[in-house]
C-alpha cells in the first residue's frame, strides 16, 4: 500500500495511502492481475473500499473491477494472535481457488 514502512510499525494513515495510490493503480494497469492477495487491513481496504473488519473479511474473495481481491492478515500480526498464520494460510488456499475458478493453470 505504501513504498516505506512508517515509523515504528504503525498503521498506515490516510495521507500515506492516497499519496502512494497512483503509483499503485498504474502498478495494477500494467500487471492486471486476476486475484489479488490483500495482505493486511489497509491493503484490504484501500482494495475493496470495504471498512468490514479484517476478522470477517479474511479469506472471502472479492470481485472488484478486472480482479479479485482475497483480504488476508498481515504477518506481523502472527505474533499477537494465535491461530492467524493457520488463518492467513487458509487464506492463500482461497485465493488460489478464485485463480482456479477464473481457470488459470
Amino acid at each position: 500500500m505504501v513504498k516505506c514502512r512508517p515509523p515504528g510499525n504503525r498503521p498506515l494513515t490516510q495521507a500515506e495511502v492516497a499519496a502512494c495510490a497512483p503509483y499503485l493503480d498504474l502498478q495494477l494497469a500494467l500487471v492486471r492481475p486476476r486475484v489479488i492477495l490483500a495482505v493486511g487491513a489497509s491493503a484490504a481496504r484501500r482494495l475493496t473500499g470495504l471498512t468490514t473488519p479484517l476478522e470477517r473479511l479474511h479469506g472471502d474473495p472479492h470481485p472488484v473491477g478486472r480482479y479479485t481481491v482475497v483480504p488476508t492478515f498481515h504477518p506481523s500480526s502472527f505474533n499477537r494472535r494465535r491461530g492467524r498464520q493457520d488463518q492467513a494460510g487458509a487464506d492463500v488456499g482461497a485465493a488460489r481457488r478464485a485463480l482456479d475458478d477464473q481457470g488459470v493453470p
